[in-house]
């Protein structure tokens, strides 16, 4: 009875300190944006923002990597097979620094390519994007290292350290006159400073001698498989309506509509504390054969707190809300915003049991997942008599998926 006590005062700190850090991270983000705005003009911000969103759009399945990273070394620590997960951890990295040095020619010639059809003049960019791409391989695979042993302390250290080295290595490489090679050098610092400072929590593991082991990596590789499908219909069910109400609806109402889901997705990244403590948690005990029903209760108990008290405020200050957070006020729509804080609440408690789900390698989820999705296309593209007929069919989606998950999370008969 203590050690459960022990554990949940443990769980709760855990997610206190990556909650923190995160919000650090979050405010850097923010003040990053700002500064770029604010100090280039609107060709050469239009220009960045091209080229980053080039950039994310071909790294983002690479972030699936700290996902199975974080998964085996949990796993592996927990058994206390610490052999096994020295070679884990040091193939992979072995692994994804090779593709990241392939990735690094091809990405170059992609990348100047991508520069003249996009009619930018900054010849440097092809060199940093490069390099950006290539260091994509290996940050998600360190980080879920640190992730996975449960340093989560040094987990938050080396984000909040890595983005404010980018905000004040962007203002300074900017000040002096660099412009839009300066602000992906800032990136490419922040970068570089995950895997030098992931190193340190990581030492004893990465620096040990290499020692083959009976570890089926290649098997343990295809795990990224239903992590990126799982994280493809996340994706689709938080931002296909977007696309679908461009498309459907005047400029003025997507506008309208897109101002609240800005403010909607706020509600998503609040508890991403809780699913980053929990993974590693849930599947360690997983590979024990022990049951973890008592985190995914709490990780859900914190989670919902958070979104509720979100969702309180903005019920009861709307307008105030959205002037703060998008400088504008819409006193006409602000039940679409009510709704928005219904649908987006559910979908970040779903967010923490399908991470659950991955963490046990429980797949019968996707299923639901997938037809949760398609469902929601084909009723959106359906009837879109009006926004808020968008929003009711989110918030029903849901709300069922939520139900199905906490079905499926908690049904008896199958040890947790």
């Amino acid at each position: 009875m203590t050690a459960k006590i022990n554990q949940s005062d443990d769980f709760l700190k855990n997610i206190l300190v990556v909650f923190f850090g995160a919000t650090l991270v979050n405010i850097c983000n923010l003040l990053f944006q700002l500064f770029i705005a604010h100090s280039f003009t609107p060709i050469d911000f239009a220009s960045f923002n091209a080229l980053l969103s080039f950039v994310m759009i071909l790294s983002a399945p690479l972030a699936n990597l700290q996902v199975v990273s974080a998964k085996f070394c949990a796993s592996y620590r927990s058994g206390n097979d610490l052999a096994k997960l020295r070679y884990f951890l040091q193939e992979f990295i072995r692994r994804t620094t090779w593709m990241g040095i392939i990735s690094l020619v091809l990405f170059y010639v992609f990348s100047v390519f991508m520069l003249d059809k996009l009619k930018i003049d900054s010849p440097y960019s092809a060199y940093l994007l490069a390099i950006l791409f290539a260091l994509s391989w290996v940050v998600p695979v360190v980080s879920g290292g640190v992730q996975g042993i449960e340093a989560f302390k040094w987990l938050s250290f080396i984000l909040a350290a890595s983005h404010i080295l980018k905000l004040a290595c962007a203002v300074f490489l900017i000040k002096i006159g660099l412009g839009i090679p300066g602000a992906f050098m800032a990136f490419l610092i922040s970068s570089a400073a995950i895997v030098i400072l992931s190193v340190i929590p990581l030492r004893n593991i990465i620096f040990a001698p290499y020692v083959r082991q009976d570890v089926d990596f290649n098997r343990k590789i295809t795990f990224i498989f239903p992590v990126m499908a799982a994280s493809f219909v996340y994706m689709m069910l938080i931002n296909a309506d977007m696309i679908l109400v461009k498309y459907f609806f005047s400029a003025q109402e997507s506008g309208i509509y897109a101002v609240y889901q800005m403010v909607g997705k706020i509600f998503l990244f609040l508890p991403a504390a809780v699913a980053t403590v929990i993974f590693p948690k849930t599947s360690s005990l997983s590979s024990k054969n022990m049951q973890t029903h008592h985190f995914l209760r709490r990780g859900l108990l914190y989670a919902g707190f958070l979104v509720l008290c979100a969702a309180i405020f903005y019920n009861l200050f709307p307008v105030f809300t959205l002037k703060v957070l998008t400088g504008k006020a819409m006193p006409e729509a602000v039940f679409l915003g009510r709704m928005f804080s219904v649908s987006m609440s559910f979908f970040t408690l779903c967010s923490i049991l399908f991470y659950y789900f991955l963490s046990i390698s429980d797949f019968r989820f996707l299923k639901y997942f997938f037809l949760a999705a398609v469902l929601q296309l084909a009723l959106i593209s359906l009837f879109h008599t009006a926004l808020f007929q968008v929003q009711l069919i989110m918030c029903v989606n849901s709300f069922a998926l939520f139900l199905i998950f906490m079905f499926l999370g908690f049904k008896k008969g199958i040890p947790r």
